[in-house]
């Protein structure tokens, strides 16, 4: 009888275990189908199967994976004898990822070499091969940007940010009891804090929008004061099927990520409103919006988009969202595109681990031209590494932040602090006599930006100057100085100024027994007939005059060929000429008196007699202005 009873115990004990380990099986894929990966992956140790072994390695391998636990990850993905039984396909290709998000490159590599040779299908298979190439060859990150980890660090994963005049919005994991001492699982809000360089300060929190699980990526509309943000849609994580209604849950009992918006205040006490594109089979989330307020990007993993996450763009039209566009294949990739941000409505910068970048997700940008989206640019590393890089906000064109787990414990993020170099743009010009215009060599150009010199610079022998560094944002004065000549002043936006044409003129100082040469005021052969360009020259000529009052004597010369009383009257002729000019053009006839010197002051060796080159003869065939005196 008494071993009757020990039998009959011995057989119940083993029911009860075999029910029990049945219920933590059932249990521990129920939380790790909904993403409770925490929970599933200590319910999966208590597992005692030497049948289900491979499967159960498998499994917490992915639930460490999720967890961005990538070390413990490649334990157990490692101690699986035979991937066949883990009813996962792309176990080896997983194995792969976490090598490669570590940066052991050339051991992912080969893994993902005995993937291929397989057989294994993976849609990014290729994409994780271009990114142990870029990881084995990448170069160090540009020594002219700074990067600085910031003294504020989140106590969980980074959700995003958006700043408000000098104030910054964060999505940050609160404490229990901070929002509610029933919740069960970290509870994420909004803090509102500061930023001074790499410091960020956390001033408060927004307690009337919380979420028991995650609250997202908010941003921030100032023509109309609305503010977007992306939250679970139920503070229920998993649930039995009779209480999918009750918590809002739809039918596979995993919570959805939905978009909302409630007008901003200092108590954020406006209802907040579903966005209309919104769905229950599918997540909306990470919304950012255009500086106008007219338009919104966003990621989803509705069906129909290239692969996971896509970003879309919906613009608004009145109240309402039209329908979403897909940003299409230059944009997203087969794998997650996430975290939009938009700087200036004209650059997109986000996050995608789909593309041929360092590992893990990598930071992109793309120019915005006319609602259209150009190729994405890797920023490269320093921005990215081999594990997740996401997240980029900026406060100015110089200055921003993004976050990384590169150096972070496991569920957890950091938030590192960026300065990019001066955006300069070189920048040239010439400096021309406003009276001759004729380059002017050795004339100092100087620089201002708001009274403070900057840089002076000269001009060289054929009068140009140059500057290597106009900042994008910054307005210019620029000013030459040359003895005996009135400046122009030229200010110079880098954004719409033409940076290659910054020509400057000087207008000569009028002063008593000063003397311009004209070489270029010429005649009609053998007669004192003006040429047309010569209008031109005198028209400067009598704007001068009547500006300053000035009397001058206006002289012809010849050069020393010909007859010389021919060549004293025919100058003599020439100088009549050039003031009967300037006369018609309404100078005064008392400022002007018109006198030929032939060839009587020669300024070189080429007189009478002597051979010269055309040239040198050129020299002497000129017309002079001399000031006889100056308006008082």
């Amino acid at each position: 009888m008494k071993r009757f009873f020990s039998t009959v115990t011995i057989i119940i004990s083993l029911s009860i275990v075999g029910h029990t380990q049945l219920w933590i099986d059932l249990r521990a894929d129920e939380l790790f189908n909904s993403g409770d990966y925490s929970y599933a992956v200590e319910l999966y140790k208590k597992i005692k199967s030497k049948k289900k072994a491979d499967y159960i390695q498998s499994q917490i391998g992915r639930c460490y994976f999720y967890m961005k636990a990538y070390a413990q990850a490649e334990k157990h993905f490692l101690s699986v004898k035979n991937p066949t039984k883990t009813g996962y396909d792309y176990m080896p290709i997983d194995l792969g990822r976490v090598l490669l998000i570590q940066g052991k490159y050339a051991e992912a590599k080969a893994q993902f070499t005995n993937c291929r040779e397989a057989g294994i299908d993976h849609p990014l298979l290729s994409i994780y091969f271009q990114q142990c190439e870029e990881g084995l060859k990448q170069e160090k990150p540009d020594e002219k940007i700074r990067f600085v980890k910031s003294t504020f660090q989140p106590q969980g994963f980074y959700l995003g940010a958006t700043y408000i005049g000098k104030q910054w919005l964060f999505a940050e994991a609160h404490p229990k009891s901070v929002l509610s001492k029933q919740f069960d699982y970290p509870a994420y809000g909004l803090s509102v804090g500061k930023w001074n360089g790499h410091e960020l300060t956390i001033d408060s929190a927004y307690h009337q929008i919380i979420s028991k699980f995650y609250i997202a990526s908010p941003s921030y509309d100032s023509i109309n004061h609305i503010l977007y943000y992306s939250k679970n849609v139920s503070n229920t994580k998993i649930t039995r099927k009779k209480k999918l209604g009750k918590n809002h849950l739809p039918s596979d009992a995993v919570n959805r990520l939905h978009i909302f918006s409630s007008l901003f205040n200092q108590d954020l006490t406006s209802e907040e409103k579903e966005f209309f594109w919104n769905a229950e089979a599918h997540n909306t989330t990470h919304p950012y919006v255009f500086q106008q307020g007219n338009a919104m990007i966003f990621a989803s993993n509705k069906p129909g988009g290239m692969g996971g996450y896509d970003l879309y763009v919906s613009y608004k039209s009145g109240s309402d969202w039209e329908e979403p566009i897909n940003l299409g294949p230059q944009i997203n990739s087969v794998g997650h595109d996430m975290f939009p941000y938009i700087w200036g409505d004209t650059v997109l910068f986000y996050a995608s681990d789909g593309k041929p970048g360092l590992g893990g997700a990598d930071i992109y940008k793309a120019r915005i031209e006319h609602r259209s989206f150009r190729t994405p640019v890797h920023l490269g590393a320093g921005f990215n590494s081999s594990y997740d890089d996401f997240g980029l906000w900026m406060t100015d064109d110089r200055h921003g932040y993004f976050a990384s787990n590169r150096q972070a414990e496991p569920g957890k993020d950091e938030i590192y602090a960026f300065e990019l170099p001066k955006q300069c743009i070189e920048g040239k010009g010439m400096i021309v006599d406003r009276l001759t215009l004729k380059p002017m060599k050795y004339v100092n150009v100087k620089i201002y930006q708001n009274d403070t010199l900057l840089a002076t610079v000269q001009t060289d022998e054929d009068g140009f100057y140059f500057y290597p560094c106009f900042q994008i944002d910054i307005e210019y004065e620029l000013i030459p100085e040359f003895p005996k000549f009135r400046p122009d002043t030229l200010f110079v936006t880098p954004r719409k100024s033409r940076l290659k044409e910054l020509n400057m003129y000087m207008t000569p100082i009028v002063e008593k027994s000063m003397v311009f040469t004209f070489n270029d005021i010429l005649f009609e052969y053998n007669r004192a007939d003006l040429m047309p360009d010569s209008k031109l020259i005198l028209d400067r000529l009598a704007d001068l005059l009547k500006e300053n009052g000035a009397k001058v004597e206006l002289s012809a010369h010849t050069d020393s060929r010909g007859n010389d009383a021919y060549n004293l009257k025919l100058s003599q002729r020439r100088a009549e000429s050039c003031v009967n000019y300037l006369m018609s053009q309404g100078v005064s006839m008392k400022h002007l008196s018109a006198k030929g010197y032939g060839e009587s002051k020669i300024k070189n060796r080429c007189k009478n007699g002597v051979t010269c080159t055309e040239e040198e003869h050129t020299v002497n065939r000129r017309v002079e202005i001399t000031v006889l005196d100056t308006k008082q």
